[in-house]
């Protein structure tokens, strides 16, 4: 006979928002103000890091390697996730 099952709580530690531009911009104005309300509803820590360079992909690829467990997102517009790919940008992700 099994038990129940009860998962680790979640969030036990902060989670990173990834910025790949440089602080003081739109994207990053946004992932402030989304980290504030986040970290205020699931009631824990939400830190937004910028990871600028190589026209966002430094950031974005930071993000595609991190463990796929939650803790790391990614805000960024659509040219690292979909214009760069399809148009046949090599990325490293």
């Amino acid at each position: 006979m099994v038990g129940p099952v009860f998962g680790a709580p979640w969030p036990d530690r902060p989670i990173k928002i990834i910025v790949p531009y440089p602080p003081g911009g739109g994207v990053d104005g946004v992932a402030r103000t989304y980290a504030q309300r986040l970290g205020e509803v699931l009631n824990a820590t939400v830190l937004v890091e910028n990871k600028a360079g190589a026209s966002g992909a430094i950031g974005a690829d930071l993000v595609a390697k991190s463990a796929p467990d939650g803790y790391t997102l990614l805000i960024a517009s659509p040219a690292e996730v979909v214009v760069g790919p399809s148009a046949g940008q090599k990325v490293p992700y």
